[in-house]
């Protein structure tokens, strides 16, 4: 068994369970019933009650958003662009072409 088929096994009967979303969202492709929305939806509210959020983000989380959606990542430093790394540095003006096509 996998890591993570363990901790799922673990959390149980949780809603922190990804399978419940899973078959939620299976059975909703199939019979058209939106049971993954209610999955995310109590997902949703469980986050709002917990009391480490801030009010904004357990508004946030009661009306709809869940918590990834809310959560701020801190800015990561800039990679250089790849712009510098394929400088042209050919200059055409100085090579000749023995045979001009015209067309």
């Amino acid at each position: 068994m996998g890591l993570e088929q363990k901790r799922n096994k673990k959390k149980g009967w949780s809603l922190d369970n990804p399978a419940y979303l899973a078959a939620g969202q299976v059975i909703s492709a199939a019979t058209n019933v939106p049971l993954d929305r209610g999955i995310r939806k109590l997902q949703n509210l469980k986050d709002a009650s917990d009391a480490e959020n801030e009010e904004w983000m357990r508004v946030a989380n009661a009306l709809g958003w869940a918590k990834w959606e809310l959560e701020w990542q801190k800015d990561k430093p800039k990679k250089k662009s790849s712009k510098n790394k394929f400088k042209n540095n050919i200059n055409f003006s100085k090579i000749k072409f023995k045979n001009k096509m015209k067309f």
